[in-house]
């Protein structure tokens, strides 16, 4: 195991306000200091649009809802910045699409600090955090989901992805508490 491992902060999606300042509070009350305090190094995504639609793929519903929202996901608007404590060490990157991977640098930065793991956290556990876990496990890093530190809209989604699909796709899946674990 490399000596970095990477936490992914995906906070971006608002099923509610309530489950974004719930997972808000838990990863930068806690998490991120734990990590920073253990040497690993804490990445930051966030999610925003083109205010031109230039990035809109035709006949994606799901980014255009987004799109048309308003300005939440515009970028540019206060709703896209990091919403937590960046310290001088972390990274945020940019994302446009549903995995943190797709289309970033962060692949790049995390090759280039040699890391071999990620763990996961944001909203919503079903879509984003799905979708960069997926990718990363693609690109040959070891997944770890915080499962106190994941929301879905819906809380029997989130239990059904950390209790069954997440471990039947080989990622472990810990509390915030349990991590970072020092190898």
């Amino acid at each position: 195991m490399s000596r970095f491992q990477a936490r992914c902060q995906t906070a971006w999606w608002r099923p509610s306000v309530a489950a974004v300042r719930w997972v808000a509070s838990r990863v930068a009350c806690s998490t991120s200091s734990q990590a920073r305090a253990a040497g690993v190094l804490v990445v930051f995504v966030r999610f925003a649009l083109r205010p031109s639609g230039a990035d809109l793929l035709p006949d994606n519903e799901l980014h255009r809802s987004f799109f048309e929202a308003g300005d939440t996901f515009h970028e540019g608007s206060a709703g896209t910045e990091v919403d937590l404590p960046v310290a001088d060490g972390d990274v945020v990157v940019l994302e446009r699409r549903a995995s943190a991977f797709a289309g970033t640098d962060l692949d790049l930065v995390l090759r280039a600090r040699d890391v071999g793991a990620i763990a996961g956290a944001g909203v919503a556990t079903s879509a984003m955090v799905a979708a960069t876990c997926y990718d990363a496990a693609d690109r040959g890093y070891r997944v770890t989901v915080l499962r106190d530190g994941c929301a879905d809209g819906d809380p029997a989604v989130h239990d059904f992805f950390v209790d069954t699909v997440f471990p039947g796709r080989g990622f472990e899946v810990v509390p915030c508490a349990d991590w970072p674990r020092v190898r």
